[in-house]
C-alpha cells in the first residue's frame, strides 16, 4: 500500500515539475512579447494605427466619390452626344429636303448604336417611313 502511494506521489511530482517547467516557458514568452511591445517598433502603434485608419477611410470615400463622378460624367456625355446627333440629323434632314429633288429618298440620318462605352455609327435613308442602311447603296 505504501508503494502505491509512493508511485502516486512520484507521478504527481513529475506532473508538478512538468507543469512548473511549462509555466516558466510561458512566463519567458510573455516577458519576451512584453519587451517586444515596449520596443521602438511598437512605441506609438496606437497613433500610427489611427492615422492609417483615417487614410484608409478617406481613400474609400475618395474612391466612392470618383466612382459617382465618373458615372455622372458618363451620363452627361451620353446625353450631350445624343443631343448633338439629334441636332446633326435635323440639319441633315433640312439640307437633304432642300437639295435632293428625287422622291425615292425622303431624308437621311446618322444612327448610333452603343456597345458599352464604344459607339458604332451608320448612315440610313428613310423612304416612305422605312429605314434602310445606306452602306453599299450609294457613292
Amino acid at each position: 500500500e505504501l508503494s502505491d502511494y509512493r508511485g502516486k506521489y512520484e507521478e504527481a511530482l513529475k506532473k508538478k515539475n512538468y507543469l512548473f517547467g511549462s509555466r516558466k516557458a510561458l512566463e519567458q514568452k510573455i516577458k519576451e512579447k512584453q519587451d517586444e511591445l515596449g520596443s521602438s517598433k511598437y512605441k506609438n502603434i496606437e497613433k500610427s494605427f489611427e492615422k492609417q485608419a483615417v487614410v484608409v477611410r478617406t481613400t474609400g470615400l475618395a474612391i466612392t466619390d470618383i466612382t459617382n463622378y465618373t458615372k455622372a460624367l458618363d451620363k452627361a456625355l451620353v446625353s450631350f452626344h445624343n443631343k448633338k446627333v439629334a441636332n446633326i440629323n435635323k440639319t441633315i434632314k433640312e439640307l437633304w429636303q432642300k437639295t435632293y429633288r428625287n422622291a425615292d429618298i425622303d431624308y437621311i440620318q446618322i444612327r448610333t448604336e452603343s456597345e458599352g462605352r464604344s459607339r458604332n455609327y451608320r448612315v440610313v435613308m428613310i423612304s416612305g417611313g422605312t429605314e434602310l442602311d445606306m452602306r453599299g447603296r450609294c457613292s
